[in-house]
């Protein structure tokens, strides 16, 4: 019940609208040689590819799981579009960010790049700095714009093996909601939650405050017990290669970052 309350009420909640177009390109000077032209060329060509995979940490032998891979494949879509086709990211993601600032004016916004998934377009990172709010994931694909809302500003993710895990605390109970995208799209890959079985009840916590943890579930099944929960997290998202995000910029560094022009 808690899974589809909070899902309904994120869903209802992303109402922003984003628009236009960018996309991009990165360029990578070679000193010249005494090779022929032909030597050259390819040494070009390789040096380019070099510097492309160097843009982000590449995991060595990390492969996905079947369990991650089905439900991948069967995964709700979680988030949305505006509808729009845009030529190219940068200017899109330029548009994202003015219509955020424009309709949220009661928060202080701040931004980063990351990348989620394995192609070269890195994914925006609108965060509100709420917890009642949240963080506005956008990702952009083949002229679309779709993003996704989390609840809190607490997630951390895989670099470039497609998952997220956006975490927190709901009416004493600890969850993990893991997103992906699909064709494009966000979606709900699973979520789990491990908590008190009655929050209301003054007796589900410790003399500290903190709900004493007795139940476990994972897509609203039933599980044993922390142990169970935690290895049942890791058919999907490793969480020894995770990571956050600690590099939230302003909106006008953001936008030379999008638009090429850092010195």
């Amino acid at each position: 019940m808690k899974k589809k309350l909070l899902s309904i009420i994120l869903v209802g909640t992303i109402c922003l609208s984003f628009a236009a177009c960018g996309e991009k390109s990165k360029k990578t000077e070679q000193e010249s040689s005494d090779a022929s032209t032909e030597t050259s060329s390819q040494a070009k060509e390789e040096e380019v590819k070099e510097d492309a995979d160097a843009v982000v940490d590449v995991l060595e032998g990390y492969s996905h799981t079947p369990e991650y891979d089905e439900a991948l494949a069967n995964a709700d879509v979680y988030g949305g579009t505006d509808g729009k086709t845009y030529d190219d990211y940068k200017s899109a993601y330029t548009a994202a960010i003015a219509d955020v600032e424009a309709n949220s004016l009661q928060y202080s916004f701040t931004y980063s790049l990351i990348y989620v998934n394995e192609d070269d377009i890195p994914e925006l990172v609108c965060n509100s700095n709420d917890e009642t709010f949240g963080v506005y994931l956008i990702s952009y694909h083949e002229g679309s714009l779709n993003y996704a809302l989390t609840s809190g500003t607490e997630f951390t993710y895989i670099e470039k093996e497609n998952i997220v895990d956006n975490t927190g605390v709901v009416l004493g109970a600890h969850y993990d909601n893991l997103l992906a995208i699909r064709d494009g799209q966000w979606v709900l890959l699973g979520y789990g939650e491990k908590g008190t079985s009655d929050p209301w009840a003054e007796d589900s916590f410790d003399e500290n405050g903190e709900p004493i943890v007795d139940t476990w579930t994972w897509d609203e099944d039933y599980l044993k017990n922390d142990a169970d929960y935690n290895a049942t997290l890791e058919l999907y998202y490793a969480s020894d290669a995770a990571k956050s995000v600690d590099n939230y910029v302003s909106k006008d560094d953001i936008l030379k970052q999008i638009n090429d022009e850092q010195e």
